[in-house]
C-alpha cells in the first residue's frame, strides 16, 4: 500500500513527495500539478518536478510524463515501490504505464478509463478522506519528531550495552 496523508492544498505521498503543492516545502520532492511554460535552469533551493523528463532526487526515480491537457502525471519508484501518479486518462492506454503497483488519481475520469481498461493492481483515489486519515501536516511533523527520537533512544541504549 502506498501510504499518504492529507491537507486542504497538497497530498503528502509515501512521506517523501508533496503533491498539488500551493507553497514548496524544502523537506520533500514537491510535484507540481501543472506543466510550467517554460522549463526552470535556474535551481531552487528545493526539490521541484515541474517539467517532464526523467529525475533522479535523493534515490527515488520520477519520470515526469505530460499529456496533451498540460497536466502532469508521474511514475515513482521509491521505498522500493512502482507507483503512478495519474491525471490524464488517456496516458492510461499508452505503454508507458504497464506494471505498475499502484496507481494513484485524483479524478473520477482516470478511474472509469481504469475501469473500462480493465487494468490490474491496486488502485487509489487521493481524495478518499477516509483512506487518508485526514491528517494535516503538523500531525505529519509531530510523528516524525516522535520517530526520530525514538530512534535515537534506541540508537542510545545500543550504544550502552
Amino acid at each position: 500500500m502506498v501510504k499518504f496523508t492529507f491537507d486542504e492544498n497538497w497530498y503528502l505521498i509515501e512521506n517523501k513527495f508533496l503533491y498539488s503543492f500551493t507553497q514548496p516545502n524544502k523537506k520533500y520532492i514537491n510535484l507540481d500539478i501543472n506543466m510550467w511554460e517554460d522549463m526552470t535552469y535556474i535551481q531552487p533551493d528545493y526539490d521541484l518536478v515541474n517539467y517532464p523528463g526523467e529525475y533522479d532526487i535523493n534515490w527515488k526515480k520520477i519520470i515526469c510524463l505530460v499529456w496533451k491537457d498540460n497536466r502532469l502525471n508521474y511514475l515513482i519508484f521509491a521505498n522500493w515501490k512502482k507507483f503512478w501518479i495519474i491525471q490524464s486518462p488517456e496516458i492510461l492506454e499508452s505503454n508507458e504505464v504497464e506494471d505498475m503497483e499502484y496507481r494513484l488519481y485524483t479524478n473520477d475520469s482516470v478511474e472509469r478509463k481504469i475501469d473500462q481498461l480493465e487494468l490490474e493492481w491496486e488502485k487509489i483515489k487521493l481524495e478518499d478522506k477516509t483512506l487518508l486519515g485526514e491528517k494535516n501536516l503538523e500531525e505529519v511533523k509531530k510523528e516524525e519528531t516522535t520517530d526520530q527520537k525514538v530512534a535515537e533512544n534506541d540508537d542510545s541504549k545500543q550504544g550502552t550495552q
